[in-house]
């Protein structure tokens, strides 16, 4: 595709004031400035940037981060950091898929694809979110049966949800939704409090166990296929152990 052509898709300006653009050595392609309206992208390849705005060669992008606590899941905000700062690069379309508490770490996604947004946040699609937690008290001794029946909160009623201990205090658990707070009032609601809070894993795609706190990598087509219901969830857990050591812990 035509180099002016695919920064007007991407809503950067008119074709004139795109050429405006090009000429005057604010467009890199690779790396490189390129001068000429006409050189032609490779959109399965090439990394296009105007000024310090990618270009999206694709109708989609899909970002991996994992979260580190202390930014937000918001575009933009007065009192906090958001997790877009993160990014070496701006748009102006991404989201993120779902939130994730203040001080909760972990995998988060970002897209600017509504559709996929939509099949991993609806609870009618049971896409499984799995969780390691740690946390101080004591678990009764029916809290299978409780978190398998369903906690009656005020404003919702949870799905079942299923929670396989590592040690005394800490573990992961599986839900199918993602209310407000929901995984800590759960807990609390078993009597314990939620310390440390990292989400691992989102239908069958995993964490990238590589990537540091506050880091991203894009996905593939491939890895977003992967995001899939993984079970029934109302059937048993559906881990498959051993995971490796670096998903349970800070």
């Amino acid at each position: 595709m035509r180099l002016d052509k695919l920064l007007c898709l991407n809503a950067i300006g008119s074709r004139k004031i795109v050429k405006i653009f090009i000429k005057t050595n604010q467009v890199k392609v690779n790396g490189h400035v390129i001068t000429d309206e006409t050189y032609q992208v490779k959109l399965d390849k090439d990394v296009v940037y105007f000024k310090d705005f990618l270009i999206n060669s694709n109708e989609y992008i899909y970002i991996m981060m994992n979260k580190k606590a202390g930014y937000v899941c918001a575009n933009h905000d007065k009192v906090h950091l958001t997790v877009f700062e993160l990014l070496n690069f701006k748009r102006n379309d991404l989201f993120t898929v779902g939130r994730l508490d203040l001080d909760t770490e972990g995998l988060l996604l970002i897209t600017n694809d509504g559709s996929l947004a939509h099949k991993i946040t609806s609870p009618k699609m049971d896409i499984v979110k799995t969780y390691y937690l740690e946390y101080i008290g004591d678990l009764p001794i029916d809290y299978e049966e409780i978190l398998k029946k369903g906690i009656h909160f005020k404003d919702f009623t949870t799905k079942p949800a299923f929670f396989k201990p590592l040690d005394k205090n800490s573990g992961t658990i599986e839900i199918s939704e993602g209310k407000f707070h929901q995984v800590k009032k759960m807990i609390n609601f078993l009597g314990c409090e939620v310390t440390y809070l990292k989400r691992i894993k989102i239908g069958n795609l995993m964490l990238d166990p590589k990537l540091k706190k506050g880091e991203y990598k894009f996905l593939t087509l491939l890895d977003i296929n992967n995001i899939t219901p993984n079970r029934n969830p109302r059937r048993s857990p559906g881990w498959n152990y051993p995971l490796p050591r670096e998903y349970f812990g800070r």
